[in-house]
């Protein structure tokens, strides 16, 4: 009786559609904060998160990790390996026994039932336990690094959506920019037809440039759309919530990174996957050596309490032991053996990975910064060509042609240099997460 009132009940919990929509509702105001008081990741600033002017980079990625609901699976496996770890550390309960001996047929004088009792507990138990609390303990860790590092991914994730809106608005603002000079030069040029001072084939070029121009505004503002749809999935809220972004986030022109033998010197710490790989590792240790203890022998002690049909009585101690003749755990060994192996193989391989990513991101973070440095300065020649040009065009010294070519050629310059600076922010991001260090970029350059 005391053992049944111990035990836990069941309860349901069915799937419903309140519970589904209580899931994924964001969180209020005032649970957010206890959410990210509650954020223990090293590599996460929560210590400024204000998102009453709009969000900026870091503050969405704050308010992706504290909503996203992808974690919520990464953060059940704590709770399952913190379950395991309980049933990990507990021993086997004794066995308690009882048989009867009912005499029938003849039954000769001073017969009576005869009964046995007996309470055994299997020792061998003590060999493993150590070894198996030992390794759900480490699994523990892991769990909890691998909830950090989706963390740091998803955070990540978000401060790049943010950039891609901010870039792809300035995208916007060029092709409107665009299509509006160029809207504005097509009616002066009508009405110049009208009065029969350019020809009809001018006016024709800029009326087909203007045209252009608009089907670009309009495939930009789509573009925008989708990069809006991105940053609100990022952050874990549906694509019909207006979320604004802080004023002046400034896409990065310039960064200057650490080298790639500073970087890659403490790479296995700052790694936090590469750090939960190594709590596995060590829990996979240990669960070989209890797979290897496991082969001795199970061995039961016990006490047993006897008394046979004449009455006679018995007290006794008992043992049993099994004989390993067929099963000497050396399955259980193999497996344990070839899967730490795995395990140490996985390791080599992310360990490749994560210093070729970040050879990869220096590079290419070198070769973005001269590429924008090229690109700005061709923005900036560009723009004083076509003002000098339309200048010159009003009065008469130059052709719609050469001022739809520089027109055509600026609008052009200034797109690209915005996805060279989204580029070297998706980069950096990159470079942050392969190294798995903060790195804040450095001052702009003119």
């Amino acid at each position: 009786m005391l053992g049944v009132a111990g035990c836990e009940t069941y309860r349901a919990e069915p799937i419903t559609d309140v519970a589904l929509e209580q899931a994924l509702t964001p969180p209020s105001a005032d649970e957010a904060k206890i959410r990210i008081a509650a954020l223990r990741n090293p590599l996460l600033q929560t210590d400024s998160f204000d998102i009453i002017n709009g969000y900026t980079p870091d503050t969405a990625a704050i308010a992706a990790v504290i909503s996203n609901t992808t974690l919520r699976t990464a953060r059940d496996q704590v709770r399952i390996a913190e379950a395991k770890r309980k049933q990990a550390g507990l021993l086997p309960n004794p066995s308690l026994s009882f048989s009867i001996d009912v005499p029938f047929g003849s039954n000769p004088p001073g017969t009576v039932s005869g009964y046995g009792l007996g309470l055994d507990w299997e020792i061998t138990s003590l060999l493993t336990i150590g070894a198996t609390s030992r390794a759900a303990e480490k699994v523990i860790d892991q769990a909890r690094l691998d909830v950090a590092w989706q963390e740091w991914q998803i955070a990540q994730a978000a401060k790049q959506a943010t950039y891609d809106v901010v870039a792809t608005r300035q995208q916007v603002e060029v092709a409107e920019a665009h299509a509006a000079r160029l809207d504005k030069i097509a009616t002066q040029f009508n009405q110049a037809l009208q009065r029969r001072d350019i020809t009809a084939s001018d006016a024709g070029a800029i009326e087909s440039a203007a045209g252009e121009a608009r089907v670009a505004a309009a495939a930009a503002r789509r573009d925008l759309r989708d990069a809006e749809v991105a940053f609100n999935r990022a952050l874990g809220v549906s694509s019909e919530t207006a979320v604004t972004l802080a004023d002046r986030i400034e896409l990065p022109s310039h960064a200057d990174t650490p080298t790639v033998d500073t970087l890659l010197a403490n790479l296995a710490d700052h790694r936090i996957d590469l750090v939960a790989l190594r709590r596995g590792y060590d829990s996979q240790e240990e669960t070989l050596r209890a797979a290897i203890l496991g082969q001795f022998p199970k061995i039961r002690l016990g006490l047993n309490q006897n008394q046979d049909t004449s009455k006679i009585k018995t007290l006794g101690p008992s043992a049993s032991i099994d004989l390993p003749v067929f099963d000497r755990n050396q399955g259980n060994i193999a497996i344990e053996r070839a899967t730490r192996q795995q395990l140490f193989d996985e390791y080599v391989v992310r360990t490749f990975e994560a210093k070729s990513d970040v050879g990869r991101a220096v590079a290419l973070t070198d070769a973005l910064n001269d590429q924008i440095a090229v690109s700005t300065r061709q923005v900036k020649a560009l723009q004083g060509f076509l003002d000098a040009n339309e200048r010159s065009m009003k009065a008469g010294n130059s052709d719609v042609t050469s001022f739809y070519n520089a027109a055509v050629a600026l609008a052009q310059r200034q797109t690209d240099r915005l996805k060279l600076c989204q580029e070297l922010a998706q980069t950096h991001i990159s470079l942050e997460l392969a190294a798995g260090v903060r790195l804040p970029f450095a001052p702009s350059t003119p």
